[in-house]
């Protein structure tokens, strides 16, 4: 079987304020986030920016797709805005809790942004360590957010991230019996999409974006040089050993030590 290649970048916060990017390791620049753009539009050009249903159903010879974590405003406020300048289009995964919080989405911003052409996928309902949760508590947080988002748009919420990236093979199952087609982890990878599409729930991998992640290196990554990949997937493999070895709860308290998130 034909595969193609595709990757998924992971952006959180976008900001223009010195401080936001201070306290927040990953929170990057307005700036670095058009470098990357562009710097795709020279090699691919921008019609290979799409988003990950579209990346699924109809497989390129190379795609790449822009994620979104969290449902920060600036998703509509800076992102939102250079993406219909530039025509590109990108995949958007919002915690419903937090809609309308300060810093936060309103609702109104994911309908307009929906209709702009964008994906819109769920990242929880809390945000919580979906790990620690009992079946009804995650049901609950796989379901509900889904449901809502639905709701929101009108349309069928297809792609679910995982909040922290704490999962495992009971999340997987319970996300795709809650009717998610595919489920995005922070694993540094870059993905296999068989050719013809298959109908088959799919686990993906994206490339983290933080402030530590120069421009240089992703470009190499999406160049392909697989030296920076297999450090990066030795570095998120070493975190899962800690996890396991701390504990969730000491290393969640380690990481906001260090990153200040």
């Amino acid at each position: 079987m034909k595969h193609e290649v595709f990757y998924i970048l992971l952006f959180h916060k976008i900001s223009t304020f010195q401080q936001e990017l201070q306290n927040d390791f990953y929170a990057i620049h307005r700036d670095y986030l058009i470098k990357i753009i562009n710097f795709v539009d020279k090699i691919l050009g921008l019609k290979s920016i799409i988003t990950i249903s579209e990346a699924l159903k109809n497989p390129t010879k190379f795609a790449i797709s822009f994620s979104f974590d969290d449902g920060f405003e600036s998703d509509y406020t800076i992102v939102a805005p250079l993406f219909l300048e530039r025509n590109i289009k990108g995949t958007f995964f919002i915690t419903t809790g937090f809609l309308g919080k300060n810093n936060y989405l309103k609702v109104s911003q994911v309908k307009k942004m929906y209709k702009m052409g964008i994906e819109i996928g769920s990242h929880s309902k809390t945000h919580p360590i979906l790990t620690s949760l009992n079946k009804h508590k995650l049901k609950e947080e796989l379901l509900d957010s889904k449901k809502y988002l639905e709701d929101i748009i009108g349309d069928e919420v297809e792609g679910f991230s995982i909040p922290g990236g704490f999962y495992n093979q009971r999340v997987l199952e319970m996300a795709f019996e809650a009717g998610y087609k595919y489920v995005c982890t922070s694993e540094p990878i870059k993905n296999l999409v068989s050719l013809p599409p298959s109908n088959k729930s799919l686990v993906l991998g994206r490339i983290c974006i933080h402030q530590q992640l120069g421009l240089k290196k992703l470009e190499k990554i999406l160049e392909g040089d697989k030296k920076i990949l297999s450090l990066m997937k030795f570095q998120y493999h070493f975190k899962n050993i800690l996890k396991k070895f701390l504990g969730i709860e000491k290393y969640i308290r380690l990481r906001k030590t260090l990153y200040g998130n």
